[in-house]
């Protein structure tokens, strides 16, 4: 699913949601990485967006003291297609620990500059729940790119 829009300056702003990712500490989706679909950076009217806002929204249920990390990677490729290997965004960050046995809500981000990466990107993240068998997380990230080099819209007023 995908949204676009505009803001009142003429700046373009394009979201690309990938499908959620769910895991169970020790079993399915743990330490197991989720590939985005593909997002290209070209806009219609607005040029490449040179840069971009990974959230990533949680819901996690963490045991005392356990933790949910997240491993972060990006892969681009150029116009014809070709894809250059994964680049590291954030390698295994924890990005939440509990103080008691609770399910917890929050939002992981992560600002990414686009300019050194091809046309089209897309993000690879692998969630590591540290407990065995009892902890569990759902995602659901989301990329907002922004840094569009476009004049705005603007209107002669005619005397």
């Amino acid at each position: 699913m995908s949204h676009e829009s505009v803001n009142d300056s003429g700046a373009r702003q394009i979201a690309k949601f990938c499908d959620y990712i769910a895991a169970t500490a020790a079993s399915t989706g743990d330490d197991t990485k989720a590939t985005s679909e593909e997002v290209d950076r070209l806009v219609s009217g607005a040029g490449l967006a040179q840069s971009c806002k990974l959230l990533v929204p949680f819901t996690t249920t963490l045991d005392n003291a356990e933790t949910l990390s997240l491993t972060v990677n990006i892969i681009h490729a150029d116009a014809t297609g070709a894809e250059a290997g994964a680049v590291v965004i954030a390698a295994k960050a924890v990005v939440k620990t509990a103080t008691s046995a609770t399910t917890f809500n929050g939002v992981a981000e992560y600002d990414v500059n686009l300019a050194p990466y091809g046309r089209f990107i897309k993000f690879e993240i692998t969630p590591d729940l540290s407990r065995g068998g009892t902890d569990t997380a759902v995602l659901m990230p989301c990329v907002v790119l922004g840094g569009f080099v476009a004049t705005p819209v603007s209107a002669s007023i005619a005397d």
